[in-house]
This record gives C-alpha cells, structure tokens and sequence, in this order.
C-alpha cells in the first residue's frame, strides 16, 4: 500500500493528476485496505459462529456416544473376565482329576508295554503290536 501512495504522489509532482484526483486516489486505497480489514474480519467471525455453532450440536451427541462406548467397553471386558474365569476353573477342575488319572494310566501302560517288550523283543520293534487304546 505505501508503494501506491508514493506512486500516487509522484504523479501529483509530475502534474499528471490535479490534487482533487490524487485526495480521491488516496481515499480509494485506504478504503479498499480498511474493506479487505471488514471483510476479513467479517470472514472470521462467520468462521468462529459456525465453528462454535457444531461444536454445540456436536456436544451431546459425542457425549453419549462415548457413554455408549464405555457401557459397551465394561460389557464386553466382564464377558471376557467371566470366560476367562470359567475357563480357569473348567482348566483346574479337568487338571486336578485328571491329571492324577492320566499319571497312573501312563505309568500302568509304561510298566506294562515294559514288560511286555522285555518278554518279546519283537514287539518293540513292531508299532503295529503295540497296543492302542
């Protein structure tokens, strides 16, 4: 803007424009400066309305949907405890009596294909005569 000024000054020197033209000139540009300041200012104002206005609308919606988040969260975490404790005691109570029950199975079997296999070495040498239960 101070170029068009001194622009406009140097032709008022020069005699190029009267004094009347160069004061309308000079009016001319500082109210176009001072209505691009309005319009800006107008602009963010509108943006700030707008803005302010769908953070407001946006507000509630966002609210019960993160409540509807966290009930679903605390839903889905109790199924998952209570699957996992379900599971946990299935896991105990089959380890607790049969892990006693298969220990003196394996032990049976060993002792007996033992025995078996030292009467008959063939029969380690055979799987097909092994037996399977």
């Amino acid at each position: 803007m101070k170029e068009e000024r001194m622009l406009i000054l140097t032709m008022l020197n020069e005699g190029k424009i009267t004094a009347d033209e160069a004061v309308n000139l000079l009016n001319a540009l500082t109210k176009s400066s001072e209505d691009k300041k309005s319009d800006f200012d107008n602009f963010a104002r509108g943006v700030k309305f707008r803005a302010t206005s769908f953070a407001e609308r946006a507000e509630p919606k966002v609210k019960k949907a993160a409540k509807g988040i966290k009930q679903k969260s605390v839903e889905v975490f109790s199924n998952l405890k209570e699957r996992i404790m379900d599971k946990t005691a299935q896991a105990e109570v089959t380890a607790g009596a049969s892990e006693e029950f298969d220990y003196v199975d394996l032990n049976k079997e060993a002792d007996d294909l033992s025995e078996k296999t030292d009467r008959d070495p063939e029969m380690a040498r055979n799987e097909d005569t092994l037996p399977i239960e």
